[in-house]
């Protein structure tokens, strides 16, 4: 009897693509008049040595943008690995939810902010001239040219997959040879998940494994390497992760995801701390999962 093979999903069946693109204001200009006289003044040879920078706009809405947007896509980029070179990141169907929730009110937030900065420009224009005295006389944009230098976008997609190919016009060979590189670069892409998922379940792990070794107490209770709840909180966290990254069904990612939860995500951290036996037992489990994470992605058929 012939055993039938089992299909496994591809990517575009567990997820999606996202990516955030932002571009906004700088803010900080070279004043040309004032850099020709300090390179002047200093005997400076080479223009690029030596420039004068203003900043124009000093706004703390603007620097709260741009702060605001900074989060987001470290928050984005927490719990969708990167899928490619191109800034784009895989998001498991089970976390699209989440995503959104989260995402559409920072969008707002940062939506604000920008608002607030263009409302201030009068002001902050009053007080560039009079702050900045002979440097004061670089040219202030308008809120319209200002408004077109903002941008903040998520843009959705979806994993390739070389049996959607259809190019009408072309051989056969040319078909086949498009389809396979295709695949070939799909397979890179996953191949990029599977080693995000190696490095921040190894970096999560190595940071247990350190922070049980320096974890002492002395006689008089003074306390050497003190770690945070933080720590643990971490492990729940990635073990969470790898169960929506495991895009390959690779059966050695899902063996050391079980581990975490049973042996090291259940600790209560206060406990760690008080107990050298249960540090000793954390600190292995640590160890024996941290051994694995180098088999990630090497199973065979």
């Amino acid at each position: 009897m012939t055993q039938e093979k089992i299909e496994l999903p591809k990517a575009k069946d567990l997820g999606i693509t996202v990516a955030m693109r932002t571009r906004g204001p700088g803010g900080q200009k070279t004043h040309k008049g004032a850099s020709t006289e300090l390179r002047n003044d200093k005997k400076v040879t080479v223009k690029s040595r030596a420039k004068v920078i203003v900043d124009i706009y000093a706004s703390d809405d603007l620097k709260l943008w741009k702060l605001r947007c900074g989060r987001l896509r470290a928050w984005i980029e927490d719990i969708a690995p990167p899928y490619g070179k191109g800034g784009d990141r895989f998001l498991a169907n089970a976390l699209v939810d989440e995503f959104t929730s989260h995402t559409e009110p920072e969008l707002l937030a940062i939506e604000k902010h920008k608002e607030d900065f263009l409302a201030s420009l009068p002001h902050l224009k009053a007080r560039y001239e009079h702050e900045a005295g002979e440097l004061g006389n670089m040219p202030f944009p308008s809120e319209a040219e200002l408004r077109e230098k903002f941008s903040v976008e998520i843009d959705y997609g979806e994993p390739a997959n070389s049996d959607d190919v259809k190019l009408v016009g072309l051989s056969e060979a040319q078909r086949d040879r498009y389809r396979d590189e295709v695949q070939q670069s799909e397979q890179r892409k996953i191949a990029g998940v599977i080693k995000h998922v190696s490095k921040v379940t190894a970096d999560r792990l190595s940071n247990v494994v350190d922070r049980m070794d320096k974890y002492k107490v002395e006689d008089n209770g003074k306390v050497h390497g003190v770690f945070r709840d933080s720590l643990i909180d971490n492990i729940k966290e990635i073990a969470g992760l790898m169960e929506h990254w495991n895009i390959t069904k690779d059966p050695e990612i899902d063996a050391v995801r079980r581990k975490l939860l049973v042996e090291i995500a259940p600790v209560n951290p206060g406990t760690l701390r008080e107990d050298p036996e249960l540090r000793k037992k954390v600190r292995k489990s640590a160890e024996e999962c941290l051994s694995r994470v180098g088999q990630f992605g090497r199973k065979t058929d």
